[in-house]
């Protein structure tokens, strides 16, 4: 489902049932119809957006309501191949393909990778969104302040069904933040999970930052998508 439903308005809702199992449980695949006219659903959904990193500001981002409020021309290409990939979600995530999303600044790189992510949310499925500085301000607190709950998110991150790292290369480039970033692509590469990632870097400066074998699997799972353009923030 290509839509993100609205925020709930507090009205009537079309409710299936009275005893709603989506509402009670949490899981999307109970609804077989999928209602974005439902309070419950959209709820849910909002909740799961959240959990999965993906805050308010990017909650209309989707292919459907990109695309109702036009796509510039220089990015349709790039919005194209990104739910192009979308389409074919199911099949990317069993064999642990993703995206590498590279462009300038404000080129939508963000919005398409969310637009992907938020299928897979809507479909019922695992996935994250996180920055790379998030990801490393998280690690490094959560290392200091309690071992149990930084293993716990270290796994998260390594073997969720699909993780979205935007920004890759606004990290700092210290020893441990190399290795930390070595070991989870490395991890998530030999466990066939899907990464979608997206960066300011060229392929030649991603190689000049990373370890020849990071940017080999990167290249060997991934389709590539160039974004181009002006900014358009």
């Amino acid at each position: 489902m290509e839509s993100t439903p609205q925020k709930p308005t507090g009205k009537t809702s079309l409710i299936c049932s009275r005893s709603c199992l989506v509402g009670a449980t949490g899981e999307l695949d109970y609804c077989k119809d999928l209602r974005t006219d439902c309070d419950i659903y959209r709820t849910v959904v909002f909740r799961k957006f959240e959990n999965s990193g993906i805050y308010k500001r990017y909650w209309s981002c989707n292919f459907k309501s990109m695309e109702a409020k036009g796509v510039p021309g220089e990015v349709k290409k790039s919005f194209d191949q990104a739910r192009t990939f979308a389409k074919e979600l199911t099949q990317h995530t069993k064999e642990g393909r993703g995206l590498l999303i590279k462009g300038p600044v404000g080129t939508m790189k963000t919005s398409l990778a969310v637009a992907v992510l938020q299928e897979q949310l809507t479909r019922g499925k695992g996935g994250l969104f996180i920055t790379m500085a998030s990801l490393l301000d998280t690690i490094f607190t959560l290392k200091a302040r309690d071992k149990e709950e930084w293993i716990k998110f270290e796994n998260r991150v390594k073997d969720i069904p699909l993780l979205v790292l935007d920004d890759l290369g606004s990290e700092n480039t210290e020893g441990w933040v190399m290795t930390k970033v070595d070991a989870i692509i490395s991890e998530r590469y030999n466990r066939c999970r899907s990464t979608i990632i997206t960066t300011n870097l060229s392929t030649d400066q991603l190689k000049g930052v990373y370890a020849e074998r990071i940017i080999d699997r990167l290249r060997s799972t991934m389709t590539v998508i160039n974004c181009h353009g002006r900014s358009l923030r």
